[in-house]
């Protein structure tokens, strides 16, 4: 899908933007889901811009748990997440 031309665009056509978006993301999730497993080292920006390591303890559909570094656990979207490397 590529956008040229007009400026103006119609609810119809925002509406097939946000679906192509949606599509994407949900195949760029499982593609990353596929990836990762138990006790992988991952690296994800917070809310702040900050960013955590940790290793992954549990894979669910759609997210991971995730015990970072500093001894916090977090549940983190799949989408957010990039391996760093296997724990040994």
């Amino acid at each position: 899908m590529t956008l040229t031309g007009s400026t103006h665009i119609n609810g119809w056509e925002i509406k097939e933007i946000q679906q192509f978006i949606n599509y994407r993301q949900q195949t760029i999730n499982a593609s990353k889901l596929r990836d990762l497993r138990c006790h992988d080292r991952v690296i994800w920006s917070g809310k702040a811009g900050y960013n955590t390591k940790g290793t992954i303890t549990r894979v669910n559909r759609k997210t991971c748990s995730v015990d970072a570094d500093d001894g916090t656990k977090w549940r983190v979207g799949v989408g957010m997440l990039t391996p760093i490397g296997k724990e040994v």
